[in-house]
């Protein structure tokens, strides 16, 4: 603000050094994505000549990819009761914008079952080369040594279409 000439804007401005979700928390105002609308233009990546926005929507179902499982004990409590955390990690590995991307179901064999809500939104994923990740929590029987996971997964297109993934 001080670049732009603005100096001593009051008791408002001065909350920005914490950053927008402050400020905005300070002032009680909350951004509500729920029931928002969003039809702005959407910078989707960019390129050596500069930024590229889209407008309109694509029917185009994004191309996204489930990367490899990172397992670890989220502390000794989740060891002694069998919780065990699974980072995840959702790529879009296509030229389409993958709107509201969710881990929907996990099936899981030897008697595991996911200990997190499903299903469970990670973001927008934009193209190319985007990602997401989120944890998940597992309860492990005792006496399993390992598991095998299927997850299923869904999300948006820019024309509001539905896809889901297996």
């Amino acid at each position: 603000m001080n670049a732009l000439g603005i100096r001593n804007a009051g008791a408002k401005t001065r909350s920005l050094r914490f950053g927008v979700a402050s400020w905005n928390n300070t002032l009680g105002m909350k951004f509500d994505t729920a029931t928002e609308e969003h039809s702005y233009p959407v910078v989707a990546g960019s390129s050596p000549g500069g930024l590229n926005y889209v407008s309109g929507c694509s029917t185009t179902k994004a191309s996204l990819m489930l990367g490899a499982p990172v397992p670890y004990w989220g502390s000794y409590a989740d060891y002694v009761n069998g919780i065990l955390s699974i980072d995840w990690t959702v790529s879009n590995t296509g030229s389409s914008i993958a709107y509201d991307v969710a881990l929907t179901g996990s099936t899981n064999t030897n008697g595991v079952t996911v200990s997190t809500a499903l299903p469970l939104t990670l973001s927008n994923i934009m193209s190319p080369a985007g990602s997401a990740g989120t944890t998940l929590k597992y309860n492990l029987p005792p006496a399993v040594g390992s598991f095998h996971s299927s997850m299923t997964g869904s999300s948006t297109d820019g024309c509001n279409n539905s896809s889901n993934y297996p």
